[in-house]
Order: C-alpha cells, then sequence, then structure tokens
C-alpha cells in the first residue's frame, strides 16, 4: 500500500534508512520503557487491521526522528507493520501482519518490556558484581594477600566458564531438534512396549549429563542399562503410562518455552505438543489398548 506523505516524512524515512538506523541502543530501551504504551494506547481506538496501520501512519507522520525511528524498530522487530521507501519521492509504501490486531501489538509490547528489563537487570548485576582486578585488590595490603585472591579469582573464573559452557551444552540439548531431547524421547516412544520407557542413543551426539539434568529438574528417576562403545542405554522407572510419557514431552515444551521465550509464543510451542499428540493418536491408541 502506498500513501502520499507529507515531504518531511519522506525525507526523514529515508534518511534512517541510508543510516541504516533501526537498531537497539538505549534510546530505544527507554523509549520501550516510558513511550511505547503511550503510543499503543492513542491507537488503541482502531479495530480494523487497516484503521490500526492508518492510525501508526497518522502517528509517524507528525513523529520526530527519535520517536520515528525506535517506534519503527519496534514494529518492525515483531513483524507488526512497517512503513518504508523506494526512494521515490514523496510517496510512503507500507506492510502489515495478515489479521493484525490490537492485541498482537499489546502481546509483543509486554515480550519487548520483559526483554529490556531483563537486559537492565543483567547489565546492573554484571556492573555491581565485576569491578576491575585493581579496584579488588586495593584492600589487600601484602603480596601475598593479593596473590591468594588472585588465584581464588582465577579459580572462580573456570568455575563460572565451566557453568557456562555446561548450560550452553544442556540448552543446545533442548533446541537440536535432530540430536537432543526431542528427538530421544519420539525414538523412545516408538519403542515403547508398555513395559519400560528406555532412552538409547549416540554418546557422541547426546551427553548424558544434559539428559540427568532434565531428570533432576522434573524429578524423573534414571537408571543406567548399558554402556556400549557407540549404544548408551537408560531406563526412566518412574515413567508407567501414556499419561507419563505426555509428562514428558510438555516438560520439554516448558523448556524450550523457557529458552525461545523471545522467538516464539506459548501457544505457538504447545501448538506444536498438540499437533504430535494428534498425528499420533491412532499408534498412541494402539500402544495404550496392547499394554
Amino acid at each position: 500500500m502506498a500513501k502520499n506523505s507529507y515531504p518531511n516524512l519522506f525525507q526523514k524515512l529515508t534518511v534512517l534508512e541510508n543510516g541504516k538506523c533501526f537498531i537497539e541502543n538505549e534510546e530505544y530501551n527507554d523509549f520501550i520503557r516510558k513511550d511505547l504504551k503511550n503510543i499503543i494506547d492513542k491507537c488503541s481506538a482502531a479495530t480494523k487491521e487497516d484503521a490500526i496501520v492508518e492510525s501508526y501512519y497518522n502517528l509517524i507522520n507528525s513523529s520526530d526522528y527519535l520517536i520515528l525511528r525506535c517506534l519503527l524498530t519496534f514494529l518492525k522487530k515483531y513483524s507488526l507493520i512497517d512503513f518504508y521507501t523506494y526512494y521515490y519521492p514523496g510517496r510512503i509504501y507500507s506492510s502489515h501482519k495478515k489479521g493484525l490486531t490490537q492485541q498482537d501489538i499489546l502481546v509483543a509490547y509486554e515480550k519487548e518490556l520483559a526483554y529490556v528489563n531483563k537486559k537492565a537487570t543483567i547489565k546492573t548485576e554484571k556492573k555491581n558484581l565485576n569491578p576491575s582486578v585493581f579496584e579488588r585488590l586495593d584492600k589487600y595490603t601484602t603480596i601475598e594477600e593479593r596473590q591468594a585472591h588472585i588465584h581464588e579469582l582465577k579459580n572462580n573464573y573456570e568455575e563460572s566458564l565451566r557453568l557456562t559452557m555446561q548450560e550452553n551444552n544442556y540448552n543446545n540439548f533442548i533446541m537440536n531438534r535432530e540430536n537432543g531431547l526431542y528427538r530421544l524421547l519420539e525414538n523412545a516412544l516408538y519403542k515403547y512396549d508398555g513395559k519400560k520407557f528406555i532412552l538409547e542413543y549416540n554418546p557422541l551426539n547426546i551427553n548424558f549429563e544434559c539428559i540427568k539434568e532434565f531428570c533432576n529438574k522434573y524429578g524423573i528417576d534414571i537408571k543406567m542399562i548399558e554402556r556400549g562403545e557407540s549404544i548408551f542405554k537408560d531406563y526412566l522407572p518412574t515413567i508407567k503410562s501414556l499419561e507419563d510419557i505426555r509428562n514428558l514431552f510438555n516438560f520439554y515444551f516448558m523448556e524450550l518455552q523457557q529458552i525461545e521465550y523471545f522467538s516464539k509464543s506459548q501457544d505457538e510451542l504447545w501448538q506444536e505438543c498438540n499437533n504430535f499428540v494428534i498425528n499420533n493418536e491412532e499408534w498412541l491408541k494402539g500402544r495404550k489398548t496392547s499394554r
């Protein structure tokens, strides 16, 4: 959709596009915290998607560079509305999410606000917890004290690095659909005999510590059965019914939701879970009957 626009809006958009200015910085973070909700409220009277687009167009038409840049950065990020030029003088083009609603914009705002606030918290924690080595050494008066403290810092750093690598390995284990938790549970389900739920995997692809971390987190017992050169087998004695197996997949989607909080909505993730149950309904019924 193309709109005739005041020359100054075309010029502003052209400047922002040429400068690749649609970035997330401190000004953008402040805008999300302080200004965005007021803007959403101003445009909330519109209910139909074209009217919603029109209301945001009218708002940016009279906005300064800062509001224009930050608002479009937000709208672009969540694929809600976009205004842009094809460098055709005096003309603005727009596109928007199909079936756009005010609720879509509010949900995106809540996600972005949570994200911005979380970044601010992490930044504050890092600032408070990580003074320079020289600042930390000021309180030590002897060489021996300083050497002992440096040794302590080195040990703490190595432990922190180890924990970070462990966390990354676990996150990859959850998110990797080919060689991660989902495929592990899926294969175990297909081989389930109604008696024992057995996890069978190649230790080169899957780390037992990641499986153990997942099971410990959700109170699932795990016992080793076999440790071969290329195949490991573990038994989950507390998984005794199809309902228990469904809970396993629910736990998986809960973990995935935590990791992908800003890239997928809870509805999307749970829809994936429901699709799995629906697509395997006959097979699940057959397993339940055979028990």
